[in-house]
């Protein structure tokens, strides 16, 4: 993007909060890169607001959209056009808006999640999920497409009917639901091969302590959702001697993916990298 005139389309991120984002940074100048005449701009929506502003950004023209949390459970819920992903997991994060009026979503996070898991030969191992929202389901099948053998999912509480508030009925004998305490984190930890962190910052942080009375085990994988402001969670993992794989890798696989499915064009990938982890090092 280098200068806006009559013909420049609009890309959004909807989600709240939106400050710590960065998504406006590493898509415009993926957009500057590729030479298309387009901008990136971030909205804080809440949760009551979205049926209303995702009518207004159609109103308006906007050609595609980014959710993020808390909302990307709220878009598999709106968008009737839905890929098999987005089906299966109850979550999308990626929007085109066509000019009939339709809404097409995609879940690119679990393209993201399931490159980065395919990379430590998950299959037969044990994975831990720590968090019941959307990254949550889209992490558990990410994880049961790479054929581990078992699922460790804990969480401060769970839905009343099933696992997860999507279609795809999640194989029982696979998943271990228990509740987010102390006595289970230490415990799951030591069975699991692979950590994935999908609770948000705050919830993140009520529960870190846990991670100092667990045994440091070598080897682990601790991949992690969050990105901004560097979560305490990574502190400990590298403590355990984890090997760790911060949100700025699912962001950037994620992201790189949504460019591709939005422009139709193919991403160009190191300058989304540099853009992030440029931004990043910057706090």
């Amino acid at each position: 993007m280098s200068l806006l005139d009559a013909n420049t389309k609009l890309y959004a991120l909807i989600g709240h909060p939106v400050s710590h984002s960065s998504s406006p940074i590493f898509w415009n100048a993926a957009l500057k890169e590729a030479g298309i005449n387009s901008v990136y701009l971030a909205f804080d929506i809440k949760s009551e607001d979205f049926p209303k502003a995702l009518e207004s950004l159609q109103t308006l023209g906007v050609v595609g959209a980014n959710i993020t949390a808390p909302l990307k459970q709220k878009a598999f819920q709106i968008c009737p056009d839905k890929s098999e992903t987005v089906m299966a997991t109850g979550s999308a994060n990626t929007l085109a808006f066509a000019k009939d009026g339709s809404i097409s979503a995609w879940n690119t996070d679990f393209f993201a999640i399931s490159n980065i898991i395919s990379k430590f030969s998950p299959k037969g191992k044990t994975v831990l999920i720590l968090g019941n929202g959307a990254s949550a389901s889209t992490a558990a099948y990410a994880a049961l497409k790479n054929e581990v053998s078992k699922i460790i999912l804990m969480a401060r509480n769970f839905p009343e009917k099933g696992l997860f508030k999507c279609a795809y009925s999640f194989p029982e004998n696979l998943i271990e639901s228990s509740e987010w305490t102390e006595e289970n984190l230490c415990k799951a930890l030591q069975k699991s091969h692979i950590i994935i962190n999908t609770a948000t910052r705050e919830a993140a942080k009520e529960k870190n302590y846990f991670f100092k009375k667990t045994t440091p085990v070598k080897e682990k994988i601790f991949i992690d959702f969050n990105y901004a402001e560097d979560p305490q969670l990574l502190m400990f993992a590298y403590l355990a001697n984890c090997i760790i794989i911060d949100g700025r890798e699912i962001l950037l696989l994620q992201g790189a993916k949504a460019f591709e499915i939005l422009t139709g064009s193919k991403p160009p990938f190191n300058t989304m990298k540099e853009a992030i982890y440029r931004k990043e090092s910057r706090k």
